[in-house]
């Protein structure tokens, strides 16, 4: 009579071991993946200026440092990458227009969307290997010639009603 009863736990047992090793191996690769795209868009060691700056724009540092020659030769640094951050307001391609007829008044309200956002400029040395898989529209910038390209992400692009070539309005904060 017992015996049923110990196949039952066993199989029981058993079954949510396997369970919680399956539900340990789904956290453990979200978390390395979201670790890879952390990484991937920004970097393992980020150097940057220790002054106040509650702009969201990057100080600059420079690269006349002692410890940047000794950097470049460490064989364990894949790539040192220099770049800027500067906010921005992005602003739509497209009005949304909504016309609303109730109690004999119209109603015209027009609306165009804008998006804050910071910018990352980058120059011709920055590695681009993390998006090669992920660009569905479009190229990395050209660093040919000066030039004013930007990369955008598909989700904002829709948003906003971009498309690859679109001139972008961007406005900036100086001063």
């Amino acid at each position: 009579m017992t015996k049923p009863i110990v196949i039952i736990s066993l199989i029981s047992i058993v079954a949510g071991i396997a369970f919680m090793i399956v539900s340990v191996s789904v956290v453990t690769g979200f978390q390395h993946g979201i670790r890879d795209k952390v990484i991937g868009f920004g970097a393992h060691i980020q150097v940057t200026d220790m002054g106040d700056n509650s702009s969201m724009e990057s100080t600059p540092v420079l690269i006349d440092q002692e410890f940047y020659p000794r950097l470049q030769e460490d064989e364990r640094i894949k790539n040192i990458q220099i770049y800027a951050f500067k906010p921005a307001i992005l602003q739509a391609r497209r009005d949304s227009v909504q016309v609303q007829l109730a109690n004999d008044k119209d109603t015209l309200e027009s609306r165009q969307d804008i998006l804050g956002v910071r910018f990352k400029g980058v120059d011709e040395h920055y590695n681009w290997s993390f998006f090669d898989d992920k660009i569905v529209e479009g190229r990395i910038p050209d660093f040919s010639d000066q030039n004013n390209e930007v990369f955008i992400s598909k989700y904002m692009a829709d948003m906003l009603g971009y498309k690859v070539g679109s001139d972008l309005d961007a406005f900036f904060y100086s001063g």
